[in-house]
């Protein structure tokens, strides 16, 4: 069933809030977004997504707490190179894709310091930053994007939220985009891609599916308040 099967079209629907109760009820039939939810909420944080009308561009707040989410399309000369197949994104899947990119920014800054998490993180963020080399080479198209040009580690965090929505939106989709980076082609040379050999696509899947299954799994724990002892 496609997700426009699953997703009344947001252009019916009269007010923010609605908006955000429909995008809430989609994201969170992956299980890792559901227990982001769940963990900020154990955690008293007030998670909030703000639905901006007048733009195409979203962000994660910088507490972390809140997203800012744009739902006007996206212009075509941008979202032929900020997403892969584009062709087969309508309006309302690139809202979809582009709230689970920013949720994926506030899974890995809230799970990535985890015990559980710090050894796979910090071998991958040395490769992704490794990979957003002084060309200007990515493992997205995202940070060579003028709005997202930065610095190697800037670039990198962009490539690890875009790999995780890749995998949260479809498992078909980001296998397919995987397929790709494996591939020599001009296209992607114009889209400044790596080209993946086939142990460091294997290295990139595993990571993604890891991160993703222990995300899903990651439990708040409230800090003992400590009793003063005289």
């Amino acid at each position: 069933m496609s997700i426009e099967q699953r997703i009344k079209r947001l252009g019916e629907l009269k007010s923010d809030d609605e908006i955000v109760r429909k995008l809430n009820l989609e994201v969170q039939k992956r299980p890792a977004i559901a227990n982001l939810f769940s963990y900020l909420k154990d955690a008293d944080i007030d998670f909030k997504t703000v639905i901006n009308r007048n733009t195409w561009t979203s962000k994660l707040g910088r507490d972390t707490h809140s997203v800012d989410l744009g739902i006007q399309p996206i212009p075509q000369h941008i979202k032929e190179k900020a997403l892969f197949l584009e062709h087969k994104f309508s309006d309302e899947d690139t809202i979809i894709y582009r709230y689970l990119h920013e949720l994926s920014h506030a899974l890995y800054q809230h799970f990535a310091s985890k015990v559980d998490f710090v050894d796979l993180n910090q071998d991958f963020l040395e490769f992704a930053q490794k990979m957003n080399d002084e060309n200007g080479y990515n493992l997205s198209t995202l940070p060579s994007l003028p709005a997202y040009h930065q610095d190697g580690l800037t670039g990198a965090l962009e490539d690890i939220a875009e790999l995780l929505a890749m995998r949260l939106y479809s498992e078909e989709y980001f296998n397919q985009y995987m397929e790709m980076l494996q591939k020599d082609t001009s296209n992607k040379r114009e889209l400044k891609l790596h080209t993946l050999n086939k142990q460091e696509t294997e290295f990139v899947k595993s990571y993604v599916e890891k991160f993703i299954d222990l995300a899903s799994k990651a439990k708040y724990t409230r800090p003992q308040k400590l009793t003063r002892i005289y």
